[in-house]
């Protein structure tokens, strides 16, 4: 994979982890849906002007984007916080029916 692929799967992954949809990331960073994706894809080289407005857009540095040994991870969801400490009450059993749940509300089949 060559930096510029690395770089579009960095972007694509701090995307994702602040919650925007590409269309919402479009209306934030003033940029087409296709051509995000061609960069996310790694597809095109950009400008660094272009890389600073996903930046701003992103509300990150530059030194987040570019630490790749990082992983960006979603803000903390105080719902999501609750039912986690809950879980550690229940039983395995009770664990893995909560479990499958999640999945059928993701469209998943048992995994």
């Amino acid at each position: 994979m060559d930096f510029q692929q690395q770089l579009g799967l960095r972007l694509r992954d701090c995307r994702k982890a602040k919650g925007y949809k590409m269309e919402e990331f479009a209306d934030l960073s003033g940029f087409d849906p296709g051509y995000l994706g061609r960069i996310e894809r790694g597809e095109i080289n950009i400008t660094l002007k272009t890389l600073g407005r996903l930046v701003e857009a992103l509300e990150i540095s530059y030194g987040e984007l570019f630490d790749f040994e990082k992983t960006f991870l979603p803000p903390k969801d105080p719902l999501v916080e609750k039912t986690l400490s809950n879980l550690y009450y229940l039983t395995l059993e009770e664990k893995e029916n909560i479990y499958q749940t999640t999945l059928l509300f993701r469209g998943k089949k048992g995994e």
